[in-house]
């Protein structure tokens, strides 16, 4: 019988030793999974920043695009011009190739 109680005090007390190991297991998967979730904020948080950075970007590029697009359209109008003036000229003046 004495036995038998020693071993039932070592049973408990190596029950007892697993249920604290398995709580602090618990506690460090916890703090970590709370640090990862921190972690991924943060990341959530630059992928906004840099989506709102590239949507002005964009923004810009294209009011540079347009503005490009109007000179490229305005050179071309006053090439013509010029052309149409050269003409002119050359054909006044009796030149060839200009006609």
């Amino acid at each position: 019988m004495l036995t038998s109680g020693i071993a039932e005090n070592q049973g408990a007390a190596t029950s007892e030793g697993k249920g604290r190991s398995e709580l602090i297991t618990l506690r460090q998967m916890g703090q970590m999974l709370d640090r990862a979730m921190q972690e991924l904020k943060l990341d959530s948080d630059r992928v906004v920043t840099l989506l709102v950075e590239t949507v002005s970007n964009l923004a810009v590029q294209a009011e540079i695009g347009q503005v490009l697009r109007d000179a490229a359209g305005t050179a071309g109008r006053v090439v013509t011009i010029r052309c149409r003036q050269f003409r002119q000229i050359a054909a006044f003046s009796g030149a060839k190739g200009w006609s």
